[in-house]
């Protein structure tokens, strides 16, 4: 049985980053996993559904959430997306979890493991993971071409 990860559509106001782009997928699948995204999940970012082939397209977040063994999100997901999420699941994104003790229960209740990028070390071993450095640079390019 193959690992699904699933991709939110991100619904904080502003928001326009994805999780996940067409060519991190296409590594995904050719490791073997199966792809669940949420319709025009890419739509913000200038992607369309059809930049992500052999994806299967579902309408709501709770639908991702509740195929997924790994979700991938830019912003925490909602209450309702993480009560949607199976138990022994995956949550991985900037999760803020110091912005909300009643998420952090939920994720804890719904035993679903959790892991906040942001809160990852600055440490030469992590440097591939550092998502601050990362992003920093996105926002440095954008304006830089504005």
């Amino acid at each position: 049985m193959p690992l699904v990860i699933g991709v939110l559509l991100e619904t904080h106001p502003g928001e326009r980053r994805l999780s996940v782009v067409p060519d991190v997928v296409k590594k995904y699948q050719g490791l073997g996993a199966q792809v669940v995204m949420q319709r025009a999940a890419g739509r913000a970012a200038h992607f369309r559904d059809t930049d992500f082939p052999d994806v299967s397209l579902v309408d709501t977040a709770a639908e991702v959430a509740a195929a997924a063994d790994v979700v991938f999100c830019v912003q925490p997901p909602s209450a309702a997306t993480i009560a949607a999420m199976k138990p022994g699941s995956v949550l991985c994104g900037m999760l803020q979890p110091w912005s909300s003790a009643e998420r952090a229960q939920q994720l804890v209740d719904g035993q679903i493991t959790a892991f906040a990028l942001e809160l990852l070390p600055r440490i030469s071993r992590a440097q591939s993971m550092d998502i601050l450095s990362s992003q920093g640079a996105v926002a440095g390019y954008e304006c830089a071409l504005i």
